[in-house]
């Protein structure tokens, strides 16, 4: 060897398996500690309750009979109606969508974010 060439010493395996080890805890211990693993976690507890699959349609449901029976008891809320159309919607239920924005224009009057949800249903709906 000369003098010029710089010498180079293999890493002890005890040094390399250490870096290693550490490397993979760093990397494990961020994960958890971002919000996406908080995140799956929340996910995860709520899928593992065994009634999971009911409490969503349950609370829609709910809505959807107070927004009737307040379009019931004031036929003449073109706020309601609305929100009876953005309901339908959110439900992929279209025609009961356009229904809903067709007499909210009625009732309400000219109105550009009426028109401007019709055209949102119309487009979802092509």
């Amino acid at each position: 060897m000369s003098q010029c060439e710089p010498l180079l010493r293999p890493m002890p395996v005890k040094r390399l398996t250490a870096a290693v080890v550490l490397m993979v805890v760093a990397c494990i211990g961020g994960y958890l500690l971002t919000p996406k693993w908080q995140a799956v976690r929340q996910e995860q507890t709520r899928l593992a309750d065994p009634l999971h699959a009911f409490s969503d349609e349950n609370v829609q449901e709910k809505q959807l009979l107070l927004l009737q029976s307040q379009i019931r008891a004031n036929p003449q809320d073109g706020v309601k109606w609305a929100q009876l159309g953005e309901y339908y919607l959110w439900q992929n239920a279209y025609h009961n969508a356009l229904l809903a924005y067709e007499q909210a224009l009625r009732v309400g009057g000219e109105n550009a974010e009426i028109y401007s949800a019709m055209a949102t249903v119309l487009y979802y709906q092509a």
